[in-house]
């Protein structure tokens, strides 16, 4: 906000900066805690796989971003229904052939 903007403006105008500052700070705020979980997590998986047992399988790393609203949460959970129905497809394809080897069909 400039100085005319301040004292010859509208009186309306300081609450408006003012809330969107705020807005602004709590946003902030919201990436700053996410960054912190990205940073917890790659913590823990390397300390896990520091301490973890010979022969286990190690932990790893988020290869997705974590969704932060609906659209992202949607669209993990189509992609998730995709991937279900493209092996259900190839179970049934391999029970289908194996079922004509056996009946001699193929």
């Amino acid at each position: 906000m400039t100085y005319e903007q301040y004292w010859d403006g509208e009186a309306e105008m300081c609450a408006d900066y003012r809330h969107a500052h705020e807005y602004r700070q709590i946003e902030q705020n919201k990436m700053m805690w996410i960054q912190g979980l990205y940073v917890h997590d790659a913590f823990a998986v390397v300390l896990s796989n520091a301490f973890a047992k010979k022969g286990s399988t190690p932990q790893k790393y988020t290869q997705e971003p974590y969704p932060i609203n609906n659209k992202m949460l949607k669209d993990i959970e189509n992609q998730k229904a995709r991937e279900a129905q493209a092996r259900i497809l190839g179970f049934m394809k391999r029970s289908i052939k194996s079922q004509n080897k056996s009946k001699g069909k193929e």
